[in-house]
């Protein structure tokens, strides 16, 4: 999971900031509701990064083992 954040790291964190400013900014958002916009797109990543890398470990399976085996 962390090799899946650490690759989007930057971009993302520029995404959520930009997206951020914009709502406090442009939108008038009050501040309490902008941080908390923030802080609920840094778990959105994380949650992303997660679930991209569950999907990975699901596609690179190797598909040779029977189908009833766990």
């Amino acid at each position: 999971m962390w090799q899946q954040y650490r690759k989007t790291f930057w971009p993302m964190q520029a995404f959520i900031f930009i997206l951020c400013a914009i709502g406090y900014f442009f939108v008038k958002m009050p501040l309490p509701a902008a941080l908390f916009l923030y802080v609920m797109l840094q778990f959105g990543s994380l949650f992303g990064a997660w679930w991209g890398m569950r999907l990975r470990s699901q596609l690179e399976k190797p598909e040779n083992r029977l189908p009833l085996e766990r």
